[in-house]
């Protein structure tokens, strides 16, 4: 099973996906929609390598 942490890093990317998307069709803000899609991304890969890496 998964750290307590590990899954606060996935809701925060979930809502970064959400909140991405409404920035991108909702909002002319372009550089507050790259942020979070990138940070989003950023997020996913760091969960990728961690689940990647550990022996639950």
């Amino acid at each position: 099973m998964p750290p307590p942490l590990w899954w606060l890093i996935l809701a925060i990317c979930s809502l970064l996906g959400v909140v991405t998307w409404w920035g991108r069709n909702f909002t002319d803000r372009r550089e507050f929609t790259i942020f979070t899609a990138i940070l989003g991304s950023s997020l996913m890969v760091v969960l990728v390598i961690w689940t990647w890496m550990s022996d639950w």
